[in-house]
């Protein structure tokens, strides 16, 4: 779902902008960019009513369902203004996956196996990114919405058969479908002690959690809910800070075409190797402590982003044939390098967030990106 929404961005502003099916001007190039995020963060925000009301199935199968419906409308939409309307309500369901899928995986998995299960969504993401990337490229507009319209169909009959997390029943009081659910997550037939000891933890910690439920101003006052909540939003906007954002959203501009490939499919290599790269992070955020991994893949992008401003800024009459690789190097670093930061941030948003407020602060966390991404990808940087 994230994938396509953003993978869609950047080949359509260079079809747009060319006069390719429909004209844009800049302003409207802008709008159509950076609506999405709008939309995020008043999805985020609803998400947050909703998930501890509708449950955690019932909240990703809205979203499906209302993401297919509106690639199906996009095939027919033959005008800029409703294009951005539309950009705008696919950034609602997008703000409302953000906040309820770290939930629950979270939820669903053990500690040791969150990172290794959350491996396949930011696979799939990086998968619609490419998949985007290829289809707006190469097929006509009305065409890849088309496929984009089937994609979401098939997304929303999966969502039939996820499972409630054995959590929010323990919290509706729904205890033995709760009991079900579990016994069919950890693949059982029947309790065994471990399975016992599981959900004794899951009642105990659902007791304490509601015991805390008070006010929100209340809850957001002590330190064990306000301190997670503000790191996570910290780091949210440090990585927008660094241009994230406008790599994906802007990628058939800031790649030089060179020799062998042209700046729509440097775009399309991007996608590869962050595909490849998502591969990868399950299995290495399992053998590093989350800080300093965190800290390190910070400090990483601010290298990335100095070398890829020096590309940006410096002659080189003599590299002139390697400048091109050495931008699409540099740049598809740092958006690798930001893409796994924002998946240990979705882990350690579900790990350290208190079940009282873990939809607050994830809805908290998401408004903050958004407003930084609609901030960075709203200005005419073209």
């Amino acid at each position: 779902m994230r994938g396509m929404v953003i993978g869609w961005i950047a080949p359509t502003l260079v079809r747009f902008r060319n006069g390719e099916f429909l004209f844009a001007t800049d302003t409207e190039l802008s709008w159509i960019t950076s609506i999405h995020s709008v939309g995020r963060f008043f999805g985020s925000l609803l998400m947050a009513l909703l998930v501890d009301k509708v449950g955690r199935r019932y909240s990703m199968m809205i979203g499906s369902f209302s993401f297919f419906i509106l690639w199906l409308l996009m095939i027919f939409v033959r005008s800029i203004l409703l294009i951005c309307l539309l950009r705008l309500l696919m950034g609602v369901i997008l703000g409302m996956h953000d906040v309820v899928s770290p939930i629950y995986l979270a939820e669903n998995c053990c500690p040791k196996m969150r990172a290794i299960m959350g491996g396949p969504s930011l696979l799939w993401s990086d998968v619609g990114v490419t998949v985007e990337n290829i289809l707006t490229t190469y097929a006509s507009y009305s065409t890849a919405a088309a496929a984009n319209a089937v994609i979401g169909g098939c997304m929303s009959l999966s969502t039939v058969f996820l499972k409630e997390t054995p959590y929010f029943l323990v919290m509706k009081g729904r205890q033995i479908e709760a009991k079900h659910n579990l016994l069919w997550l950890r693949g059982q037939s029947t309790f065994d002690k471990d399975t016992s000891v599981e959900l004794d933890k899951i009642q105990q910690n659902m007791q304490s959690e509601m015991l805390k439920k008070r006010s929100l101003a209340l809850a957001l006052k002590t330190s064990e809910n306000y301190g997670p909540i503000l790191m996570i939003m910290i780091c949210n906007l440090l990585v927008v800070c660094t241009g994230q954002c406008t790599i994906v959203a802007f990628s058939s501009m800031i790649f030089q075409s060179s020799s062998v490939f042209s700046s729509k499919e440097f775009t399309i290599l991007l996608g590869i190797f962050e595909l490849i790269a998502a591969c990868i992070l399950p299995f290495v955020v399992e053998h590093f402590n989350r800080r300093t991994l965190l800290l390190s893949l910070l400090l990483s992008m601010v290298i990335c982003n100095t070398c890829t401003f020096v590309l940006h800024s410096i002659e080189f009459s003599i590299w002139k044939e390697c400048l091109p690789w050495l931008i699409f190097a540099t740049v598809t670093s740092q958006y690798i390098l930001s893409s796994w930061i924002l998946y240990i941030m979705g882990i350690v948003r579900g790990e350290l967030l208190p079940m009282s407020v873990k939809a607050v602060g994830g809805c908290l966390a998401i408004m903050t990106n958004s407003l930084a991404v609609g901030t960075y990808e709203g200005v005419p940087t073209f």
